[in-house]
């Protein structure tokens, strides 16, 4: 409910409205959950992230654009493709990944020169979920170690199978994401 304070002061259900509003959660989940809320609450509201199909995404993109939806709650995700300078609202549900994410999303909100809001909602508990996003991006020495050596020693003469590593680093949850953060360091490593 304290994520739809400033949409009440930019963006006025059952009224004309102001303009739109932008909502940043750091999770899939909590995109879902605000969104609901906020619909509930009278805004034409829906979320928005990576895990839904592209053309649901698509639709809530184009519908936004379009002025069909008063709040997109999102993910990162959302924005890239975003030009609308009618925007009166920015809000961080939680603490966003860098300074310059920050930076980037806020500054979608007032593009006309006419008033908008930014808020950053902030709790300690945000740290942990950055944190954690940050370890799947940035592998441990052991981990990277460990991925080394069960692909020199099960796949010298097989072909590699990213399932199977995933299985020999022991099921941990994050792995995959892991292993492709550190695929991705390597193909940079390579092409420099």
């Amino acid at each position: 409910a304290l994520a739809l304070d400033p949409l009440r002061e930019s963006v006025h259900p059952n009224e004309e409205s102001r303009g739109p509003a932008n909502l940043y959660a750091g999770t899939r989940k909590l995109t879902g959950k605000v969104a609901l809320e906020a619909a509930a609450a009278g805004f034409r509201a829906e979320a928005y992230h990576a895990g839904l199909e592209p053309s649901v995404r698509a639709d809530v993109n184009a519908r936004f654009a379009e002025g069909d939806l008063d709040v997109v709650v999102a993910t990162n995700a959302f924005g890239m493709g975003i030009d609308r300078a009618d925007i009166r609202a920015v809000v961080h549900l939680q603490a966003p990944s860098s300074i310059e994410a920050y930076y980037q999303e806020v500054g979608r909100a007032g593009r006309d020169g006419e008033p908008s809001a930014r808020e950053l909602l902030y709790a300690q508990s945000d740290l942990a979920i950055q944190q954690e996003f940050c370890m799947w991006q940035n592998p441990s020495a052991d981990l990277l170690m460990r991925v080394q050596a069960t692909i020199a020693q099960r796949y010298a003469d097989d072909d590699f199978d990213a399932d199977h590593l995933r299985v020999c680093l022991g099921h941990d949850p994050s792995a995959h994401s892991r292993l492709r953060a550190q695929a991705t360091l390597a193909q940079r490593a390579a092409a420099a």
